[in-house]
Formats: structure tokens, C-alpha cells, sequence
């Protein structure tokens, strides 16, 4: 089980770093790879309507939860004095409540900050008639 626990931590981490990175203004690592296209093209109506809620089942929220649960798993694994057969499921149980923790921990600070967004005013950049001397 081991095995399983560090493949989950290492591409939840690698998946979260590769998201943090792509996001950046001024590093354009990936965009020969993605060229900007999304991946689903939904309607319009589709993709700007309803609440400033996220859905549950987000990227953010899976590589959050493959981390924690890796993480969680390899922790769990070590700290327990006598790994049997009987005691294996506990573990995985364990890893998987520590990853649903992550994940709804990512998911409460997106919309946190999905509330506080607000739709920005246009700026005017016409000039006045008037010329100042």
C-alpha cells in the first residue's frame, strides 16, 4: 500500500504545482501545450450562470484530495505499531476521511473567495473635448 500512497501524493502535488505554475501571468511553460482551449466548451448560458458556488467535484478539489489522502495514507501506514490485514482497511478508510478533509478545505476557501468576487466596472478611456494648457 505503500506503493499506492506516495503515487497519490506525488501527482496530487505534481497536478497542484502544474496548476499553480500554468496559472501564473508571466510564465508561458505550458501554453504550447494547451494553446489556451479549454478542454469542455459549454454554452454561454451554461458557463456564466447560477451562483458564485463551485461544484464539489473540482481539479482543485481532486488533486487537493490525491494529496492529503497520500499524505494521510503514508503517515497512517507508518504510525501504526502493527499493520495486519485486519487493521489495513482502517487505514485506507483513515487516508480517505484525511483526503475529503483536504478537498472540502480547498473547496470552502474557493468559495469564500468566489463570494467576495465582484463583476468589474468599464473604464471609459475616451478623452475630454477640453485641452488643458
Amino acid at each position: 500500500m505503500t506503493t499506492v500512497f506516495v503515487v497519490c501524493f506525488v501527482a496530487g502535488l505534481g497536478l497542484s504545482v502544474v496548476s499553480f505554475v500554468s496559472g501564473l501571468e508571466h510564465v508561458n511553460v505550458f501554453d504550447h501545450i494547451f494553446h489556451g482551449h479549454r478542454v469542455l466548451h459549454l454554452p454561454r448560458s451554461i458557463r456564466h450562470a447560477g451562483s458564485k458556488r463551485t461544484s464539489m467535484i473540482n481539479a482543485a478539489a481532486i488533486t487537493a484530495f490525491l494529496t492529503w489522502f497520500g499524505g494521510g495514507g503514508l503517515l497512517l501506514e507508518r504510525l501504526t505499531p502493527r499493520l495486519t490485514q485486519t487493521m489495513l482497511p482502517l487505514v485506507i478508510g483513515g487516508a480517505a476521511v484525511i483526503g475529503l478533509c483536504g478537498a472540502s478545505l480547498i473547496n470552502s476557501v474557493i468559495n469564500a473567495l468566489a463570494r467576495r468576487e465582484s463583476i468589474a466596472e468599464s473604464l471609459s478611456m475616451i478623452a475630454s473635448s477640453r485641452v488643458w494648457s
